[in-house]
C-alpha cells in the first residue's frame, strides 16, 4: 500500500482523526491556547519528519502553510509538545485515536468492515542511534548484543498493511508470550477471519483459542518438537489442529503472512529503526505514535472528519451554492402558460400567482442550501420535501418538456440517492457530533 509523502496531507488527516476520538481541552480550566486534536497532528508531524521536540517548534515556527493546516493561532513551544505527549500517547487515549483512524479508512474503502486475512508477528527498535560500522570494527563493541530492547508485537492487514493492534514489551522474549494479549488488543479495533502467523507462534493453545473461542482460522507450520527417534522416524504430532496444520497446510494463503515483515519495513525505513526515547515508558509512547503515524501515511485518500473541535472556519463554496440555486430554479420554473403544483391537485394560470409561487420556491431553495452546507437537520429535510414534490409535478409537464423533464428528474433522483447515503451525518440539530466533507472553496 502506497504512504503519503505530504506533511500537510497527512497533518489535516491527523487532525480529523483526532477531532474524532479527543476532547478538546483535558479540562474545563485549561489554558485552551491549544486544542488536544492541535498537539495530537504536531506530534504526529514530528514523527513523521523525524524531528525531535525542538525541531517540530522551529518547523512550525518557519512554515506558514502547516500552521494554517493544524488551525494554530500560536506556536507550541517545545516543552508543551513534550508534555502533550505524555498525556495524549497514553493507552487509552492511543487507542481511541487509532480506532478513529481504522474508522476512516473503513469510510475511504481502504480497510472492509471485517478483514480477510491479518499476520501476526513481532520486531525488535534499536533503543539508541548506534553505527552498524563502528559496532562492527571497534574491538570493544565487537562482540556487543543487546540483551534488553523494545519489542514490538503487531497484527496487521494483509491487504493493506494497516496495524489492526500492538502490543510493546521489553525483548529478548518469546513471541507465545504476547500472542494472545496482541490478538485481543487487534479485534478491540478490527475483526477478521483468518490470521497468519509463523512458527514461533505454534502451540496447540493458542489454535483453540483461534478457532474455538474466538472463531478464526489459524494458519500456522508445525514444527518438530523433541530429541529425533533413535529410529530416525518422525516424532508423532500431538493436538488437533496441530496435526491438521501438518497434514493439509495451505501454502498459497500462508504466503501472505510475509505482508507483515513488510510493515516492519515501512515503519523502520519510513521513521527509523532506533527511538529517540531513552527510558521505557517514552519508548513506548513514541512506538505508539509511530503506528499511528503510519497507519496515517496509508489513510491519504479523501475522507470524512468531524467538525467537533473545529479552530478553522468551515469555507462555504458560493459557487456551489449559486449553481444549485439556478439548477432547482431551472427546475421548477420553466415558461408555460400553465403549471401544475401540489402533484396537480392546483394549476396556476395567471402571473401573480405564478410570482408568489416563485418567491415561495425560491425561498425554501436557499433555506435547503443553507442548511446542507451547514451539516443542519433542516436542511436535509426541506432538501427531501423538495424532491418529493418536484418530481411528480415534474411528470405531469413530460409531455411539454421532454427533454428538460428526463434532465431534472435524473439529477434529482440522483440527489435523492445521496440525501438517503448521507442521512446518518444529520441526526442532531448542532454541529458538534457530526461528520461532515471536506469542502473547499
Amino acid at each position: 500500500m502506497k504512504t503519503s509523502k505530504s506533511t500537510l496531507n497527512v497533518a489535516k488527516i491527523a487532525l480529523r482523526a483526532a477531532r474524532d476520538s479527543l476532547p478538546d481541552h483535558a479540562k474545563a480550566k485549561s489554558p485552551k491556547k491549544f486544542t488536544q486534536p492541535q498537539l495530537m497532528a504536531c506530534l504526529v508531524i514530528k514523527e513523521f519528519l523525524q524531528l525531535d521536540y525542538r525541531g517540530t517548534h522551529i518547523l512550525l515556527m518557519e512554515w506558514s502553510d502547516l500552521r494554517h493546516v493544524i488551525g494554530l493561532k500560536r506556536i507550541p513551544h517545545f516543552t508543551t509538545l513534550c508534555a502533550a505527549a505524555k498525556r495524549l500517547l497514553g493507552k487509552a487515549k492511543a487507542d481511541a485515536t487509532l480506532d478513529a483512524i481504522l474508522e476512516h479508512c473503513r469510510q475511504a474503502k481502504i480497510l472492509a468492515k471485517r478483514s480477510k486475512q491479518a499476520a501476526i508477528d513481532s520486531t525488535g527498535l534499536e533503543s539508541r542511534h548506534v553505527s552498524a560500522y563502528f559496532t562492527k570494527r571497534c574491538k570493544r563493541h565487537s562482540d556487543h548484543y543487546k540483551h534488553r530492547y523494545p519489542k514490538l508485537s503487531a497484527i496487521c492487514d494483509t491487504s493493506n498493511h494497516l496495524i489492526l493492534g500492538a502490543v510493546i514489551d521489553r525483548g529478548p522474549k518469546p513471541d507465545p508470550v504476547e500472542a494472545r494479549q496482541t490478538l485481543h488488543k487487534a479485534l478491540n479495533h478490527q475483526r477478521f477471519s483468518i490470521l497468519l502467523g509463523d512458527a514461533g507462534y505454534e502451540s496447540e493453545g493458542f489454535h483453540c483459542l483461534c478457532r474455538e473461542k474466538l472463531g478464526i482460522r489459524s494458519i500456522i507450520p508445525t514444527t518438530d518438537r523433541g530429541r529425533p527417534r533413535s529410529d530416525g522416524k518422525p516424532r508423532p504430532v500431538r493436538g488437533k489442529y496441530r496435526r491438521l496444520m501438518k497434514q493439509r497446510f495451505p501454502k498459497k494463503t500462508f504466503g501472505q503472512r510475509w505482508q507483515i515483515e513488510t510493515v516492519f519495513s515501512m515503519l523502520k525505513r519510513n521513521m527509523g529503526a532506533a527511538l529517540r526515547a531513552r527510558n521505557y515508558h517514552s519508548q513506548t509512547r513514541e512506538i505508539r505514535l509511530r503506528i499511528l503515524t503510519h497507519n496515517l501515511a496509508i489513510l491519504w485518500r479523501k475522507i470524512l472528519c468531524s467538525i467537533q473541535s473545529r479552530s478553522v472556519p468551515i469555507r462555504i463554496p458560493k459557487k456551489m451554492i449559486l449553481g444549485s440555486l439556478l439548477l432547482f430554479t431551472n427546475a421548477h420554473f420553466t415558461q408555460q402558460d400553465s403549471r401544475p403544483i401540489l402533484w396537480g391537485i392546483i394549476w396556476i394560470d395567471s402571473e401573480i400567482e405564478f410570482g408568489l409561487y416563485l418567491s415561495f420556491m425560491s425561498f425554501w431553495i436557499f433555506i435547503a442550501a443553507y442548511g446542507i452546507f451547514h451539516i443542519r437537520k433542516f436542511g436535509w429535510w426541506c432538501l427531501l420535501v423538495l424532491i418529493l414534490y418536484n418530481l411528480p409535478n415534474e411528470l405531469l409537464m413530460y409531455s411539454s418538456f421532454k427533454r428538460q423533464v428526463l434532465i431534472t428528474s435524473i439529477i434529482e433522483i440522483i440527489v435523492l440517492i445521496w440525501l438517503w447515503y448521507r442521512r446518518k451525518l444529520y441526526k442532531g440539530n448542532t454541529m458538534n457530533n457530526h461528520p461532515l466533507i471536506d469542502v473547499e472553496s
